[in-house]
């Protein structure tokens, strides 16, 4: 017995040496995954330097150092993220292939008939709700429009004449803005781009007038003072700004997330949906995460695949009636 605990104690050191947590490699061995020297590939459907592409970058290597293996960043944008997406769900489900799904984005891009998406949630199991913040009403810092007031004030006096910008169809800021113009009485025009840096730079380069997306798109804009937010899509306390007002307090009473999660092909066995899931919590627990994560101003937001799917579920029932609303137009 003293040998057998000598030799179990031996390799529990060895295990930590290797960077793998014993439990870790429990679970792998178990699910016999990942093979050795297999890479595993996460897909951004998005153009590089958005907050989306951040948080996989920042992701990648704590996983590659859980699991034992490489994670492979690969971007992969077009038609809104359908790209992306379609090549997650024609892999293999086996774990080897994983996509950023963002809610409300993926949702309202199958459930749009007129985008013809070729996947539907059927052909995705949620793996890890990863980051999720609020939405920005966003100005650079010269701009004309010093308040929300004065942007609305603009709109209403020039229908479809200022500019804004999103992600592709029924994207969360397409949603946003759509719910904005509602509320607000006014039309603004859009124009449609493949990832929130390229939003970004058509903000700083003066080409649209105001931006909505979160904060993590601005990172590096908001540090160098090139930017100013008129509002938040935020409920009470959940902006990363605290100076910076909702727009419910402003009398308009709307909020909008980007979710930013991951999802496996449909028919992926649990056991490696386990060890997936549980390498992404592990990392995102991490302080080396949480550290990396603020100073990208995003906030850490993990769910389970039961939670991410319950999540979900409820997402799809507050789309459905705004795409059936602007679908009937």
């Amino acid at each position: 017995m003293k040998k057998i605990s000598v030799v179990l104690a031996e390799a529990m050191i060895g295990f930590l040496v290797l960077g793998v947590s014993p439990s870790t490699l429990f679970a792998q061995q178990n699910a016999g995954f990942p093979e050795k020297g297999r890479i595993i590939s996460l897909i951004v459907p998005f153009a590089a330097g958005g907050s989306v592409d951040i948080s996989a970058r920042l992701l990648a290597p704590l996983l590659e150092k859980d699991l034992g293996t490489t994670v492979q960043v690969v971007n992969k944008p077009g038609a809104g993220s359908q790209l992306g997406i379609n090549s997650m769900v024609r892999a293999k489900p086996d774990g080897y292939t994983l996509a950023y799904t963002l809610l409300p984005l993926t949702v309202s891009t199958y459930l749009n008939p007129q985008l013809k998406a070729s996947f539907g949630r059927k052909d995705m199991q949620p793996l890890a709700m990863h980051t999720s913040d609020p939405q920005y009403v966003t100005v650079v810092t010269n701009s004309q429009y010093k308040t929300l007031t004065e942007l609305i004030d603009a709109a209403k006096a020039k229908p479809e004449k200022i500019t804004t910008s999103a992600t592709g169809i029924y994207s969360p800021e397409h949603l946003a803005i759509l719910q904005f113009q509602k509320a607000a009485g006014v039309k603004f025009s859009i124009v449609f781009f493949d990832g929130g840096a390229l939003q970004t730079t058509a903000l700083l380069g003066g080409h649209i007038d105001f931006q909505l997306s979160t904060l993590g798109n601005f990172t590096s804009a908001y540090k160098n003072g090139q930017v100013r937010f008129l509002g938040a899509m935020a409920r009470e306390n959940e902006t990363l700004l605290p100076g910076v007002k909702t727009l419910e307090s402003q009398g308009y009473k709307m909020y909008s997330y980007v979710s930013r999660g991951i999802s496996v092909p449909a028919g992926t066995p649990a056991p490696v949906m386990g060890v997936l899931s549980g390498a992404i919590k592990k990392a995102m627990e991490s302080d080396e995460h949480k550290k990396s994560i603020k100073e990208m101003n995003m906030t850490l937001h993990y769910m389970s695949p039961q939670k991410m799917a319950e999540f979900w579920d409820e997402v799809e029932q507050q789309v459905k009636p705004l795409l059936l609303l602007e679908l009937s137009k």
